[in-house]
């Protein structure tokens, strides 16, 4: 990551757009870098007698963790800088390969111990869901039979109130990567505050530097625990 301590290592980010900036903000979220370290550990010889042996290949859970986090391909590195390809525009049509990501080894009991990884159901991923439509007939009640399985399947899922990152603000989106790099690095708020507001709001009687630090990794927090709300996201137009 970038030195929280030199604005230009963060010059990058002028050039980024939502899928640039929902990568920054995902390779610092915790639980995918927990998911990373997950796939890397599929890599490694398992133990004796563990029926995780005998699951599926592991670039299979590569993209399986990936599909968790809309990425089109295998889960990437947080550590590189170029961003992946992630799914968007839902419905979307997904090839076979595609396909696969969005569904995971089922939870194994005893009765699938030391079972061939090919013996093990599949499930699909609970954010996502399959559906196949017979193109050769009408497609009214189609519709309407898969509109009744999407709201049945929905209701199913954990709801999560996210709101749009707002256009407004996002000026400060460099500075929010700065306090979660600075954060991440152990660094307290008034060594924070200090360099990034040395000089600023000298005048302002009873001003807080220390609270506007805190106040604004709170934003930042919001965006890294939600990157994904940052996908088909814009600049704001100019004057509007």
């Amino acid at each position: 990551m970038p030195d929280w301590k030199n604005s230009s290592a963060y010059a990058f980010t002028s050039h980024l757009n939502d899928v640039g900036w929902t990568w920054e903000f995902m390779r610092r979220n915790e639980k995918y870098r927990d998911d990373f370290a997950m796939a890397v550990k599929t890599l490694k010889p398992k133990s004796p007698g563990n029926w995780l042996s005998h699951s599926a290949p592991p670039l299979d859970v590569w993209w399986t963790l990936g599909a968790q986090w809309w990425i089109r391909g295998p889960i990437r590195d947080p550590a590189g800088n170029n961003p992946p390809m992630y799914f968007r525009h839902f419905p979307l049509l997904p090839n076979s390969k595609d396909l696969k990501s969005f569904f995971r080894k089922a939870a194994v009991s005893d009765d699938w111990e030391g079972a061939d990884s090919d013996d093990i159901p599949d499930e699909q991923l609970p954010e996502f869901v399959t559906l196949v439509f017979q193109l050769r007939k009408p497609l009214a009640a189609q519709i309407r039979r898969a509109s009744e399985l999407l709201k049945q399947k929905q209701s199913m899922i954990p709801t999560t109130a996210i709101k749009a990152p707002p256009h407004k603000g996002s000026e400060n989106w460099p500075t929010y990567l700065r306090l979660l790099d600075a954060r991440e690095a152990k660094v307290p708020f008034a060594q924070i505050a200090a360099t990034l507001l040395a000089g600023k709001f000298v005048s302002k009687t009873g001003y807080a530097p220390v609270k506007k630090i805190e106040k604004q990794c709170g934003s930042a927090r919001v965006l890294r625990d939600n990157p994904l709300s940052l996908l088909d996201w814009y600049p704001p137009i100019p004057g509007v």
